[in-house]
């Protein structure tokens, strides 16, 4: 299985510190946040990792290739893990459904992961390489979710479970950033930027209207798969993606990554 590292956004909403430098090259923890990406894909048991860019974040690709010049501590790890990187030029602005698809080429006929960089997560137990068994015993898509408040509803996908299941669980509803929802006394949570999908999902996105961003959303995708499952986050998550959740959750993600 293969997993996909999605940067070829244009990090609009961190623009105020990512004029210099793609939001994926920040740096928490002495290290940037798409390394943490790897690291995580590789305790996950990935092999084959693909990062897809534009043309002006190419800083990216020189970061790896910097990285295997100098020797750095990911380069070895990727190197005793026997771990591959290549890089896909994503030349439409048309989101992560868009990436996948750019991607379909090296993917093959074989399921794969998604990682967003943007969202960093500190974990007890890798709960990527929990969500790949569970694809392979029910050949649906997973997703990462961890515990969320009403007041965040309008900045997450957010999975519904009728029957409170502990997790994981099979998704009752599933809403892309629904600002609010009538009934609370369902068990919910927030998607934390982490899916593992089964190959003939890459079909499903090419008929997926674009979003008001003219992006390939991949919940939009979702909500009309019946059969999905939840994997709660055994850790906490960061929201990295927007200059004021980065900024306030600065010093919590250096003291968590320390522990």
């Amino acid at each position: 299985m293969k997993a996909i590292i999605p940067a070829s956004g244009k990090g609009t909403r961190m623009k105020e510190i990512t004029n210099s430098m793609p939001k994926e090259l920040l740096y928490v923890g002495g290290k940037p946040l798409i390394d943490h990406a790897v690291t995580e894909c590789i305790d996950a048991g990935i092999k084959e990792i693909i990062v897809s860019i534009t043309q002006e974040k190419l800083a990216i690709k020189d970061y790896f290739l910097r990285s295997f010049k100098e020797n750095s501590p990911l380069s070895e790890k990727m190197k005793e893990s026997s771990v591959s990187i290549q890089f896909v030029i994503q030349d439409v602005p048309d989101g992560t459904g868009g990436a996948i698809i750019a991607s379909q080429h090296i993917i093959g006929s074989d399921g794969f992961l998604v990682v967003f960089p943007d969202v960093l997560v500190s974990y007890r137990t890798n709960t990527l390489k929990e969500m790949i068994e569970l694809q392979k015993e029910y050949d649906c898509p997973i997703v990462m979710v961890d515990s969320i408040t009403k007041d965040e509803f309008d900045r997450y996908g957010v999975t519904f479970n009728f029957n409170g299941d502990p997790g994981p669980y099979f998704i009752d509803e599933l809403y892309e950033k629904p600002g609010s929802i009538d009934n609370f006394s369902l068990q919910f949570h927030g998607i934390v930027g982490r899916y593992v999908f089964p190959n003939d999902f890459i079909q499903k996105l090419e008929y997926v209207e674009m979003n008001k961003k003219n992006e390939i959303d991949l919940t939009d995708a979702l909500v009309g798969i019946p059969r999905k499952m939840a994997q709660p986050l055994d850790g906490r998550h960061f929201d990295c993606g927007s200059i004021g959740p980065y900024k306030r959750n600065l010093s919590l993600m250096e003291k968590e990554l320390q522990l």
